[in-house]
């Protein structure tokens, strides 16, 4: 059980300081440019905590712990990451095109591309240290 405390701690850790580089560089400038008219300006911690919880076990379920338990060479661990990365975040910004007014197809694009990177680049790093 410590283990897999270790695993997530570790794996969010790293997930929260390359994704704050990310949005610090970024996406807030882009979000504000492409996503005023949608944004309260504030950031609610509750949701944010609540969502890298989520996804990170995602990630540690879907792609990590079974990597660690196999023999799959680093560059699959990295390529289910990307794929979890890909299809969730499609499926968010797809979906806000959906059913909101002027969503950025920017933000979609770069949202999708972002995540499928970080995914499976967190994923490959945990899975290499922990090896």
């Amino acid at each position: 059980m410590f283990k897999i405390f270790l695993l997530f701690v570790s794996t969010l850790t790293l997930f929260l300081a390359i994704d704050a580089v990310w949005i610090s560089v970024f996406g807030t400038k882009w979000y504000a440019q492409y996503l005023s008219h949608l944004t309260s300006g504030k950031v609610a911690i509750i949701p944010a905590l609540l969502f890298y919880t989520i996804y990170i076990g995602g990630m540690i379920y879907f792609v990590i712990y079974s990597a660690l338990h196999g023999t799959a060479p680093l560059s699959q661990v990295f390529l289910r990451g990307a794929l979890l990365g890909f299809f969730a975040y499609s499926t968010y910004d797809l979906t806000n095109h959906v059913f909101m007014k002027n969503w950025s197809w920017f933000i979609t694009i770069t949202d999708v591309l972002w995540w499928a990177f970080i995914t499976g680049t967190v994923s490959t790093l945990i899975v290499k240290f922990f090896r």
